[in-house]
């Protein structure tokens, strides 16, 4: 299991994961995206892209 830090902010909203990724959107729907595409692509982690995804579609 791959530990990703989210923070919600006013103007943008930042990913951190543990490997030393980073992401920066303005919207939520963005970042979760993001992390959806790092966690398949970089660790395998089908599961929680798959979950990840899931945050995508409900804040798009």
């Amino acid at each position: 299991m791959v530990n990703v830090s989210i923070d919600t902010g006013d103007l943008a909203h930042v990913a951190v994961c543990e490997c030393g990724w980073r992401a920066v959107d303005t919207t939520k729907a963005g970042l979760w995206k993001q992390v959806a595409y790092h966690l398949k692509h970089c660790h395998g982690d089908y599961t929680a892209a798959w979950n990840a995804r899931t945050l995508f579609r409900r804040y798009q």
